[in-house]
């Protein structure tokens, strides 16, 4: 009797675990085996990018244009960095907008393919990057749509900006980004020698303090001391 009581308790788990087979083999033979399986995802997923790949054609284009920071800039030095994007203008009716805003500064113009929404993204971790505009925004075809960045730069050395234009698609019911267009500039930051001490001092206070100040207050304390010492003495005669 106690084996049987034991055999059943048992059953369930035998029960489960022959169930879970059953299912893995089933998944086993529809995925990995049956070729019509196979072929009716690869035609799917052929099927799918042919849309994405003719919704991206029938994409606008549009000009955009922004100013090229120089190569070389100085420690915490802050530039402002303007991107504009246009559909009806060309890249040299966009040179004369840009020019009103940002004066004798290099500038770098292309054609691309324009979404309803679009969005910029300007990195570097060598700076600090304060977005003044939205970096998604929707885009007129009549009016300009603008993107802004004040950039300070934080960290000596070469550095690198990477600025990013993506689409904001709209495919099956999803929103994706598809980037359209990358740019990467190289900075040199230089710091003069008042700045790099300042870095310096501002980034080792504490091992300055115990390794200079510290043992240097007897000395101070001793000085002060003696100097209120004089004083006093030359007040009595």
């Amino acid at each position: 009797m106690g084996n049987r009581l034991k055999y059943m308790k048992k059953l369930p788990t035998a029960i489960a675990l022959i169930f879970t087979i059953f299912i893995i083999r089933i998944i086993y033979i529809l995925i990995i085996i049956d070729p019509e399986y196979r072929l009716h995802q690869q035609l799917a997923f052929k099927e799918d990018s042919y849309f994405f790949d003719e919704k991206l054609k029938k994409m606008s284009e549009g000009s955009i244009i922004f100013n090229d920071p120089d190569s070389i800039m100085q420690y915490e030095e802050k530039l402002l960095i303007n991107l504009l994007l246009s559909v009806p203008m060309s890249p040299i009716e966009l040179e004369q907008e840009i020019e009103k805003s940002i004066a004798n500064s290099p500038i770098e113009s292309y054609r691309i393919k324009v979404s309803n929404i679009m969005e910029a993204n300007l990195i570097g971790d060598g700076f600090d990057i304060i977005p003044i505009t939205p970096e998604k925004q929707a885009v007129s075809k009549l009016e300009l749509t603008e993107w802004k960045w004040e950039i300070i730069a934080r960290k000596p050395g070469i550095q690198r900006l990477h600025l990013t234009i993506n689409a904001i698609i709209h495919f099956e019911g999803e929103t994706v980004p598809r980037s359209i267009k990358t740019f990467e500039k190289e900075i040199k930051v230089e710091v003069t020698l008042t700045q790099r001490m300042a870095i310096f001092i501002n980034s080792n206070w504490q091992w300055l303090w115990v390794t200079i100040i510290v043992p240097l207050y007897p000395l101070i304390r001793k000085y002060v001391k003696n100097y209120r010492k004089k004083r006093q003495i030359g007040f009595e005669k």
